[in-house]
């Protein structure tokens, strides 16, 4: 069971052993770019995705070709990623049903359709690389993972895969323990919740952050400390 101490803990020490702490906490606080990138993208924009996707060793084709490519994807997505944007990881739920002009979908049903079209562009994207730029462009909701924390999470349930429904199931999995983080969290035992309502604002707070951080950003954290830096 992960307590809220134990969560807390794997954060805080996340900036001091991360060295991509410092790319994320840019391309985030850049919002002229992920402004640019949420409406209206180009290739200068794409180009600074596909740089900090490699920071983190993504190993993404880089170049003009695999650029268009990728913005071409981002462009056809940018109504759907409107949609999961207004949703956040503590508080979903993913059988919720979506009305629009052209469809009437469930959110997971949505998630799926973008983890394909990301993961299945025309030159190498793996499903780090996926994960990653999903949660740039929807970072409330949609979690970080890489090849350790898929791994570790699919023993624990084997629906958890590379595929869009193996990333929805991760993702419930990311709810589960957010609520009951956040209620914990809520607990008067901690006196911290009395001054801070959101989780999320207390350990920005506490972590010394630049710019402001998610709940889903911060599980992503945990599971690196906990999982991937363990495995390494």
């Amino acid at each position: 069971m992960i307590t809220w101490e134990k969560f807390e803990s794997a954060v805080r020490s996340y900036p001091e052993i991360a060295d991509y702490d410092q790319s994320y906490e840019e391309l985030m606080g850049n919002q002229k770019l992920i402004n640019e990138l949420r409406t209206n993208p180009s290739l200068k924009e794409i180009h600074k995705i596909m740089e900090f996707l490699n920071k983190w060793k993504c190993r993404i084709k880089y170049g003009d070709d695999s650029a268009k490519i990728l913005l071409s994807v981002i462009a056809e997505s940018l109504q759907l990623l409107d949609i999961i944007r207004n949703y956040n990881i503590n508080d979903i739920d993913f059988d919720w049903k979506i009305h629009g002009n052209k469809f009437n979908l469930r959110i997971k049903d949505l998630i799926i359709l973008l983890y394909s079209k990301f993961r299945h562009v025309d030159f190498k994207f793996g499903a780090t690389a996926t994960a990653k730029i999903l949660h740039i462009l929807a970072p409330d909701l949609l979690v970080m993972w890489d090849k350790a924390i898929l791994e570790y999470y699919q023993i624990k349930d084997p629906r958890v895969s590379d595929s869009g429904p193996g990333y929805v199931q991760f993702l419930i999995l990311m709810r589960e323990i957010a609520i009951a983080l956040n209620n914990e969290f809520q607990s008067s035992k901690l006196h911290h919740s009395l001054t801070w309502k959101d989780p999320a604002s207390y350990l920005s707070m506490a972590t010394k952050c630049n710019h402001p951080k998610t709940f889903a950003k911060y599980l992503d954290e945990y599971n690196w400390v906990t999982i991937t830096r363990n495995n390494a």
